[in-house]
């Protein structure tokens, strides 16, 4: 099975191919996605590096992955750019200064 596509290799790696750096964009570009997901404090530089490669996968990886590929990555390195992690709410003044109940009006309203 595996002797099919293990003699396509020294294809890949003939002068001028275009394979190994398409491979080593794409790696790059799941690489990025795993950074994301898994430290958040790296999403912003992660999201730009993401971003840069899915412009350079369509110079190199066969017009970006069929342009899927490419549309995929810019819009998930867009997404971690813009995305923040939730800061868990502080105690202390701030959680006195929000009240747990709304307060009735002091004066009746127009309409009643």
């Amino acid at each position: 099975m595996l002797a099919g596509p293990l003699s396509l290799v020294r294809l890949a790696t003939l002068p001028g191919s275009s394979i190994p750096i398409g491979i080593a964009v794409g790696s790059l570009i799941t690489l990025m996605g795993l950074l994301e997901w898994l430290v958040p404090l790296y999403s912003l530089m992660a999201g730009a590096i993401t971003v840069v490669l899915a412009l350079v996968s369509l110079l190199t990886a066969s017009f970006g992955g069929l342009i899927i590929g490419m549309l995929l990555s810019l819009a998930g390195g867009a997404m971690a750019v813009a995305w923040r992690p939730v800061q868990p709410a502080q105690r202390g003044a701030h959680a006195q200064d929000v009240p747990t109940h709304p307060t009735p009006p002091d004066a009746p309203s127009a309409s009643a």
